[in-house]
C-alpha cells in the first residue's frame, strides 16, 4: 500500500504491485504522449475555427485496464475463507512494468470506437469530422485536451463516462501556457513568463531562492 498526499491536500491511498519481481518486457512498454508543440498546434487551430479548448484527466487510469504480464499473490487471513488460496492479478496495478502501454491501448480502442483516428502529422492528436469542423483530442498519458463546439465537448465527456465506465477529474475549460492572437495569428508565452516571474517574486519575498537569481 502507498500513502500520499496530493497538491490539493487530498489524501490517497493505492494497492500497488511488485514490478521489480516481474520479468523486465523486451518490447517498449511506454505510452508516447503528444509532444508540447502539438498540444501549442491544438489549441492555436482551435482558436483559428472558433473551436473551444477544454481538458481532464482519467482519474485511476491504469485501473480502467487489463495487465498482461503474469501477476499474483497468496490470499491471507482477512480473506476468510480463501486463505491460502493463489489470486491472479487481473487489473494493471501500480507498479507494473507495462501499465503506460496497456491504457494507451484501451484508450485508442474507446476512441476508434467513437470514431476519431489518429492524425498523420501527431499521433497522440486524435481527430472526428464534424461536419464544418474536425474534432480533436489530444492525449498525454490519462490527460486529454480537446478541441470542439461546447455542446459536442459535453457530450464526448458524457459519452465516456456513461459508456466506459471513466471517472473523469477536473473537466472544465483548458489553461494553457500560451497565448493567442488571432489578428496576427500568432502563439507567444506571455502567460507563462508572467507566472514565472510572479513566482520568482514571491519566492523572493519569503526568502527563497531560486535557480534564476544565481
Amino acid at each position: 500500500m502507498v500513502h500520499a498526499v496530493k497538491h490539493d491536500g487530498q489524501h490517497k491511498t493505492q494497492l500497488v504491485a511488485g514490478g521489480h519481481l516481474t520479468e523486465t518486457p523486451v518490447d517498449s512498454a511506454c505510452s508516447s504522449v503528444v509532444s508540447l508543440g502539438g498540444a501549442r498546434l491544438l489549441a492555436f487551430i482551435g482558436e483559428l475555427n472558433g473551436l473551444k479548448a477544454w481538458s481532464t484527466g482519467v482519474g485511476n487510469a491504469y485501473l480502467e485496464t487489463h495487465t498482461k504480464e503474469k501477476v499474483h499473490v497468496v490470499a491471507g487471513p482477512e480473506l476468510g475463507d480463501r486463505e491460502g488460496h493463489v489470486l491472479v492479478m487481473l487489473k494493471a496495478l501500480w507498479g507494473l512494468h507495462s501499465n503506460s502501454l496497456r491504457w494507451s491501448e484501451r484508450l485508442a480502442d474507446v476512441l476508434r470506437e467513437m470514431g476519431h483516428f489518429p492524425s498523420k502529422a501527431e499521433k497522440d492528436i486524435w481527430m472526428c469530422g464534424k461536419g464544418d469542423h474536425y474534432e480533436c483530442v489530444a492525449v498525454c498519458v490519462d490527460d486529454l485536451m480537446f478541441a470542439s463546439k461546447d455542446l459536442e465537448t459535453v457530450q464526448l465527456v458524457m459519452a465516456l463516462i456513461e459508456e466506459c465506465q471513466f471517472k473523469l477529474k477536473g473537466a472544465g475549460p483548458a489553461v494553457t501556457s500560451f497565448e493567442t492572437k488571432r489578428e496576427h495569428c500568432a502563439v507567444h508565452p506571455r502567460s507563462t513568463l508572467k507566472r514565472s516571474l510572479k513566482t520568482i517574486n514571491d519566492s523572493s519575498a519569503l526568502g527563497l531562492s531560486q535557480p534564476l537569481h544565481q
